[in-house]
């Protein structure tokens, strides 16, 4: 006779956090940027629309995380993340992680070319209050 427990087996999954940090092994393009963390919206606008994505949704992460949802020019979902690598009460700038996941099995030339315009909307606006659009 086999023995074993199951009382591990039964017990209910510990609670996941809905939206884990990516991984390396995630798919998917991050990069890491000095920026203010108020200019985040405005860079992201810029560079979505350079990128012709389309937002769904936006999630509040806290004071240190943003989750966008949106879909691409042939209906395939993306997801945005971005995060404050500082304590929220650090003045800006901060370093800031941005992570965007381009369809099921990510899609580098579109991932590298929004993360390029947000870098450089993030670095026009950095300090000011406004900066032209190039």
């Amino acid at each position: 006779m086999i023995g074993f427990s199951l009382a591990g087996a039964c017990s209910a999954p510990a609670p996941r956090d809905p939206t884990p940090t990516p991984s390396a092994t995630a798919p998917g393009s991050s990069i890491t940027i000095l920026g203010d963390w108020d200019d985040i919206a405005a860079a992201f606008a810029v560079a979505a629309g350079t990128c012709a994505w389309v937002g769904v949704d936006a999630l509040d992460q806290g004071a240190d995380g943003l989750v966008y949802h949106l879909v691409g020019r042939t209906d395939e979902p993306i997801t945005v993340r971005i995060q404050r690598l500082a304590e929220p009460h650090l003045p800006d700038p901060v370093m800031i992680r941005v992570h965007a996941a381009y369809g099921r099995f990510g899609h580098p030339d579109q991932e590298k070319q929004f993360l390029d315009a947000f870098r450089q909307r993030l670095e026009a606006l950095r300090g000011v209050d406004v900066a032209p659009l190039r």
